[in-house]
């Protein structure tokens, strides 16, 4: 089965027809480093981290390199809770303290690691990408 009809028929469970000819025309004239930037909520992690795993490894072998960027609010959260911190929200968005930072710096590496381990469990090439990005 070819490149282009995996991801069809992985993009026909997710997306109507307009969006997957989208998707085909923007990424078929692609050189080698193709690339998927894929945001994945911290719940995802929590409660579907095989399902993710797997489908991160599968645009992997079709040809893709998936880029993963994560959250980690509910786990963040919950240590927050665990650490007694009370936290603030502005408009829906924590307001990070240097406490509430060294709290969610260490649960962000841990959901990271977690999800690299995931991906390793299925034989995908993954790392992990801390600091440095981003400055």
């Amino acid at each position: 089965m070819n490149t282009r009809h995996l991801i069809v028929k992985l993009l026909s469970n997710m997306a109507s027809t307009k969006e997957i000819q989208q998707y085909l025309k923007r990424f078929s004239n692609v050189d080698s480093s193709r690339f998927a930037v894929v945001k994945v909520g911290g719940a995802v992690i929590a409660e579907d981290l095989k399902p993710l795993a797997s489908a991160l490894s599968f645009l992997h072998r079709v040809g893709l390199v998936p880029i993963v960027v994560h959250g980690a609010g509910p786990q963040i959260d919950a240590a927050l809770t665990e650490a007694g911190v009370q936290s603030e929200r502005r408009d829906g968005l924590r307001v990070t303290t240097p406490e509430v930072f060294a709290i969610a710096r260490r649960v962000f590496q841990q959901e990271n690691l977690r999800v690299v381990a995931a991906l390793r469990e299925l034989n995908a090439n993954a790392t992990s990408i801390t600091s440095g990005v981003f400055e």
